[in-house]
């Protein structure tokens, strides 16, 4: 993975056999903490670059509205990475609570890692950093998890038809809900209903 300064051009070389770019622009002038980070090209050649670089084009082929959540939270726990290591508590601060809270009273908004940090009163690239210490995930994952958790709630207690739950639950269509679900839980939505639903328990949202 490699950084550019804005206005740096993209003239690398990859030898004969070439190489496929994923090329990633920010907009206007985020400040991250890092004000040295892009003032010339840089290098990661970090475990979590080749990670990250993975992930986000992962994101891009599988794009579902949490994406942009996720790939922003990728790029932050980048940067968590690349800040001078410093002593950091083991306690679970007061405000992830309060990031978790927000997210999931507007599960189905969209929202942005700045966002979450600025609800928080924290920097993204703490948040993103905490999230993972803690969590063991990304802010925009935690979406998608509960996302698939509400949709699953939905399966087994109403009898909306599939198709309208991925709908509902911000899938793009049953198919891609169908491969998130199976991802997660090992089973088809159509199967973990015909296995857990009852008439008696539906109901009619």
């Amino acid at each position: 993975m490699i950084g550019k300064p804005p206005g740096e051009p993209h003239a690398n070389a990859y030898g004969a056999a070439g190489a496929r770019c994923l090329l990633v622009e920010l907009k206007g002038e985020p400040s991250f903490g890092l004000p040295a980070l892009f003032t010339e090209p840089v290098v990661f050649e970090s475990e979590l670059a080749t990670a990250a670089s993975l992930g986000l084009e992962r994101e891009l082929r599988l794009a579902d509205p949490a994406t942009p959540l996720v790939a922003e939270g990728i790029f932050f726990e980048l940067m968590a990475s690349l800040e001078i290591p410093s002593r950091l508590s083991s306690a679970r601060p007061g405000w992830l609570d309060r990031a978790i809270a927000l997210i999931e009273d507007r599960l189905f908004e969209p929202l942005s890692v700045a966002e979450i940090a600025r609800e928080a009163g924290v920097h993204p690239v703490h948040l993103a950093r905490e999230f993972r210490r803690h969590l063991h995930l990304s802010p925009g994952e935690l979406v998608r998890l509960q996302r698939l958790a509400w949709a699953r709630d939905r399966l087994r207690r109403s009898s909306l038809p599939v198709a309208a739950i991925a709908a509902a639950a911000g899938f793009s269509d049953q198919s891609h809900l169908t491969r998130r679900f199976r991802a997660r839980y090992g089973i088809s939505p159509s199967v973990y209903r015909r296995r857990t639903a009852t008439p008696e328990t539906f109901q009619p949202f």
